[in-house]
């Protein structure tokens, strides 16, 4: 019975701690919620980053026949490639500048460099270059085609998958050979000329024959010679030559005796007598004697029949006779008699003096 009584003590006593606890609890919590505590310590503001997205710039890259995008915030189309992993050859050809600034939507084409081996006269030459076609590539190696020059493949063509070109320098030399066609010539008289000069009105142009010869030397070899021709490069056009009608009166001083001439010429001079004349006879009918001077009968009959002229070493005359020895002109006879004969056969010169005849050959006959 006691021990039954100490078990209930034992229970009635935690049971009441359990509600002393209980009613703490409960005190304590409305204590707080009346009296709130103030933290000296202010609350910090929730803090919201923002973020700045920048989008990339895309640029369409071409290497031969593949084509990719890429998007890069680089400032230049040099820093792009770089960013991309992209390796650039020195000889790559770019279709825009390294240092272009990068814009969004932009294409760029590269060309690779490769290795090209040029052959000429049994010697190889080697470089790089990024050129299309073989005409470029040689440029780029410093061996341009020049003149005739040719390559195989030929200038125009693509440049070959293995690199290889052939190289041929071609020296050519031509040789134009002329022969000449002469041209005639026309007499006009011309007023501005002086008597027994003469002018040009119009030259005369002479035509031309051409035959041309080609040498050419291929890689320091001469090929066989090739001639062309011949052919009529232009046809002869014939010129006007003028005759002087221009009287002008000299003076000049001959064996001391002051002549004003119009005209003088350069005559072959042989003298003759009445007894090698047949006679004093004449074709003017004036007596042979000193002073009379026979000429060729065309001269005598260009107006020149009774002429006053001087002949030096000899003196004054008149042409009053024809030669029928005369063989041609010019070629006169001085007249003398038979006591003061004087044989003559030499060159002198025939001056026709003051007055000017009404007629004036143009050309002596």
């Amino acid at each position: 019975m006691q021990t039954s009584s100490g078990k209930l003590a034992v229970l009635v006593i935690f049971l009441t701690l359990c509600g002393l606890i209980l009613l703490s609890v409960f005190f304590s919590a409305n204590r707080d919620s009346a009296n709130p505590k103030v933290d000296p310590t202010p609350e910090l503001a929730t803090v919201n980053p923002q973020i700045r997205v920048i989008p990339g710039k895309k640029l369409t890259i071409t290497i031969g026949d593949q084509t990719w995008q890429i998007a890069s915030q680089a400032a230049t189309i040099g820093d792009a490639l770089e960013d991309a992993g992209v390796r650039l050859h020195p000889k790559d050809k770019l279709s825009l500048m390294l240092e272009t600034p990068l814009q969004d939507g932009m294409e760029l084409t590269i060309e690779k460099a490769r290795q090209v081996w040029v052959e000429h006269a049994g010697f190889s030459f080697s470089g790089v270059s990024a050129a299309s076609n073989v005409g470029d590539a040689l440029a780029d190696l410093g061996l341009s085609l020049q003149g005739l020059d040719y390559s195989e493949p030929g200038e125009e063509s693509p440049l070959p998958a293995d690199g290889k070109v052939k190289l041929h320098r071609v020296v050519e030399t031509i040789t134009l050979v002329k022969e000449e066609t002469p041209a005639g010539y026309s007499y006009e008289a011309d007023p501005e000329t002086e008597l027994d000069q003469q002018s040009t009105l119009i030259p005369a142009v002479p035509g031309y024959t051409v035959t041309r010869a080609r040498s050419r030397i291929v890689d320091g070899i001469a090929q066989q010679p090739v001639t062309e021709g011949p052919w009529k490069a232009s046809e002869p056009k014939n010129g006007v030559i003028g005759l002087g009608s221009k009287v002008v009166v000299h003076t000049e001083v001959v064996d001391g005796v002051e002549l004003n001439y119009w005209r003088k010429l350069s005559v072959y001079a042989t003298g003759y007598k009445p007894s090698s004349n047949g006679g004093l006879g004449t074709a003017s009918g004036i007596p042979l004697t000193k002073g009379i001077i026979a000429v060729e009968v065309s001269w005598y009959n260009s107006g020149m029949a009774f002429q006053k002229v001087y002949v030096p070493g000899y003196g004054f005359g008149t042409i009053a006779d024809t030669g029928p020895n005369i063989l041609g002109h010019p070629w006169i006879d001085l007249g003398f008699d038979e006591d003061n004969y004087v044989s003559w056969h030499d060159w002198t010169t025939l001056y026709l003096l003051e007055p000017v005849p009404a007629y004036i050959p143009l050309q002596m006959p």
